[in-house]
């Protein structure tokens, strides 16, 4: 399936990024298996304990679904991320974490 994408431009690299405007629930769904064993059910109350390696498969996952291409190439996307600069990376996981809550808030 073709979707839309947005492109975006690395601060310091000035690499262009193309990123899916949405997830599929599939996508959505790898993404979830990697958080859910980080959730405790304590007295009916979800809470959170998300360690350092959970996080790190999280951003990489992230990295693996929304990214389609970096400056037109679609090879070695998250090896190449994981290279730039941390600003770089950060800018490029904030985005893509923007994307998701935008789409939460249009669901609710």
């Amino acid at each position: 399936m073709e979707r839309e994408t947005t492109v975006i431009e690395t601060k310091f690299g000035k690499n262009k990024i193309a990123i899916k405007s949405f997830l599929t629930e599939l996508e959505n769904r790898e993404l979830i298996k990697i958080l859910s064993p980080s959730f405790n059910l304590e007295g009916g109350e979800a809470k959170a304990k998300t360690d350092t390696a959970t996080l790190i498969a999280y951003q990489d996952k992230l990295i693996e679904i929304w990214v389609v291409s970096i400056d037109g190439e679609k090879e070695k996307i998250l090896d190449k991320v994981l290279n730039y600069r941390k600003e770089d990376f950060k800018q490029i996981v904030d985005y893509i974490s923007s994307i998701g809550e935008e789409a939460e808030k249009k669901t609710k």
